[in-house]
């Protein structure tokens, strides 16, 4: 576990190098890069946003505990995009036989939405939904004991973000209806088009 969040944390540290490179001139400087808007409609329309990878981190927590996460998105000219995101939820302390354990969470899995710009090409709503693999520690209280267990994680989630010139800072709310029993997360963050 304590390797896992070394290389969080490395990952996190490359992204704000990377983003200090890019970083904006101003904070009003227009949007640019890959998934920012070109042309201004709601509707999927080719060269709709300019299509190209961007990378962001997540801080929050929610039902899972205190969390952290990243993804990378491979966003389409028509405003859909496709990513892969991980999260790690540090979950709670819980007495069992073997003394305290924690009931963290680890979510590995894709995104896939689509880009809505509003009022503004800086402002983005961008609705999406999580699938991938959960694995987590369950507590069972009735035997004092924790199991590693696995499931199917299915998120739908929502995102709003404010675009600086490559760089953007978001908030978001994800609804983890499976496995059982359901969670919500709220989530700031921030990334960067590449």
């Amino acid at each position: 576990m304590r390797r896992l969040e070394i290389a969080l944390v490395m990952a996190l540290m490359g992204l704000s190098k990377v983003a200090l490179a890019e970083a904006p001139k101003s904070l009003n400087e227009p949007p640019r890069g890959p998934g920012t808007e070109v042309k201004s409609t709601l509707v999927p329309a080719p060269g709709r946003v300019v299509p190209g990878w961007e990378v962001s981190g997540q801080i929050g927590g929610g039902g899972g505990g205190f969390g952290l996460g990243a993804r990378a998105l491979y966003a389409l000219d028509y405003g859909f995009y496709l990513g892969g995101a991980f999260t790690h939820f540090w979950g709670d302390n819980v007495p069992t036989v073997n003394g305290d354990q924690r009931t963290s969470r680890n979510l590995f899995g894709g995104d896939i939405g689509y880009k809505m710009f509003f009022f503004t090409p800086s402002f983005e709503v961008r609705p999406f939904v999580f699938l991938g693999a959960d694995f987590f520690h369950k507590y069972h209280p009735e035997t004092f004991t924790a199991s590693s267990e696995t499931g199917f994680t299915v998120a739908p989630s929502v995102l709003a973000a404010y675009h600086i010139g490559p760089a953007f800072v978001s908030g978001e709310v994800r609804w983890m209806i499976t496995p059982t029993p359901t969670r919500v997360a709220g989530f700031g963050g921030f990334g960067l088009a590449l």
